[in-house]
């Protein structure tokens, strides 16, 4: 898992990410970047409620984090979906 802004958007822009997760309080220009590129790239960009992220990495204040691609990312978009599904 990339941490940052700088170098999960590289990483997104590489395509060697494949999940990228959002806080909603990020700055409008983050969003829009990692929105944009996460379309051009094919990665799945999810926005999370403030906090959250950095809450469940510990490391409060994160407002970007960029997952490679294949287990982790693989389950946690699997889970993701389903959860989508039932609301």
């Amino acid at each position: 898992m990339l941490i940052g802004s700088g170098r999960a958007l590289e990483h997104v822009r590489q395509e060697k990410s494949s999940l990228v997760f959002l806080d909603e309080s990020a700055s409008e220009n983050t969003a829009k970047r990692f929105k944009d590129a996460c379309q051009s790239h094919q990665a799945d960009c999810r926005v999370l409620n403030k906090g959250i992220l950095g809450q469940a990495i510990g490391k409060p204040g994160t407002m970007v984090a960029a997952v490679l691609p294949g287990g982790i990312a693989d389950k946690l978009s699997e889970a993701i979906n389903k959860l989508d599904n039932k609301i």
